[in-house]
């Protein structure tokens, strides 16, 4: 297959498949242990777990079980594993680069749900009666599976799920690298691992919550009449560049309220099981944010120490995590007990 370019809008379909998924999917392959024989099960046909069309991006995103039987070399036996994979359908013709990054999107997604971190093992994409195998060096982050981190969910909540993940916006795209990149890498300084939870959440906060400031046309006058009077002043035109700038956002939400409203998205009952005391848990992350976003200009010492910092962190991800899988439709019946692992493992 040939094309001009990873922008060229020429497929019409695209196959993924993960490595780790097929942990968490029930297997195709049964197996049965009768009186005097042990029966296996080898399905000729794929097996469908969801089919979900997304309005928004106009795609059909299929998940599929595939059955492999295969003789082994070394021995004289055959292996059957189970392989999952994922059918992305356009309406229109896309390119090579829009089906990477709805790969990427797909692998993020799976990779919440599963609560460990997948790795595209390969991508196919199709045009008419054309198809080609993407090959590419990537940077997995492959993580093994672990049974009690998981989401145990039925195939129309999954389909949900993702059609509400891809079916958002730009402004919650970002969020999505950031907050799965901190939650997907296990190797990160625990002040960088603070600065990206602080970040994502306030982010996760800020695309998923429209937020009507009563006082916004006041707000607006006030902006008005203080930039007449730094013209009237005749400043430098970058220091009033910088105090504009300084109060543009003056009258959104606060880190400690943002905070706030996404500890009441989880009941309380769940937060005292994870050991989350709302007023002290959001001040020692504002309190330990302010500092390290303006280290250099205070003497101080962090709020907490290292080791305080790091079972921190774990709330911080287990709230994060929590707050995500909520807003993709699952009930807090399905991740309060990952949440309250995630949040105590250490302590």
């Amino acid at each position: 297959m040939h094309i001009t370019g990873p922008e060229e809008k020429c497929f019409t379909s695209a196959r993924f498949s993960f490595d780790g998924l097929s942990e968490w999917l029930p297997p195709a392959v049964r197996e049965t242990w009768e009186k005097d024989s042990v029966v296996i099960r080898h399905p000729f046909e794929e097996h469908q777990i969801f089919s979900v069309g997304v309005l928004k991006g106009r795609i059909q995103v299929t998940l599929r079980l595939h059955s492999e039987l295969k003789s082994a070399k070394s021995e004289q036996a055959r292996i059957s594993r189970t392989v999952p994979y994922v059918e992305v359908e356009s309406e229109q013709p896309e390119s090579l680069k829009w089906y990477r990054e709805l790969g990427n999107r797909l692998e993020n997604v799976f990779s919440l749900l599963v609560g460990s971190s997948l790795a595209i093992a390969t991508m196919f994409v199709y045009c008419d009666k054309e198809s080609g195998r993407v090959i590419e060096k990537r940077h997995r982050h492959r993580t093994p599976f672990q049974p009690f981190d998981c989401v145990r969910c039925s195939p129309s909540q999954m389909a949900s799920a993702v059609s509400i993940w891809l079916s958002e916006g730009d402004g919650f795209r970002s969020v999505e690298n950031l907050a799965l990149g901190v939650l997907r890498k296990g190797r990160l300084f625990v002040e960088t691992e603070f600065l990206s939870l602080s970040q994502a959440l306030e982010g996760f906060h800020r695309a998923t919550t429209k937020v009507e400031s009563p006082s916004h046309d006041a707000f607006i006058r006030t902006k008005t009449l203080i930039a007449d009077l730094l013209r009237a002043e005749d400043l430098p035109p970058d220091l009033s560049a910088r105090i504009l700038s300084a109060i543009e956002f003056a009258d959104e939400p606060s880190f400690a309220a943002r905070l706030r409203n996404l500890c009441e998205r989880v009941e309380n009952e769940l937060l005292i099981k994870m050991n989350i005391s709302r007023k002290v848990f959001i001040r020692e992350i504002v309190d330990t944010r302010n500092l390290y976003t303006h280290a250099g200009s205070d003497t101080r010492k962090p709020p907490t120490g290292l080791a305080d910092l790091f079972l921190l962190n774990q709330k911080m991800k287990a709230l994060l995590r929590g707050v995500l899988l909520l807003h993709l439709g699952l009930t807090q019946e399905q991740i309060s007990g990952l949440v309250i692992r995630e949040a105590t493992r250490w302590q």
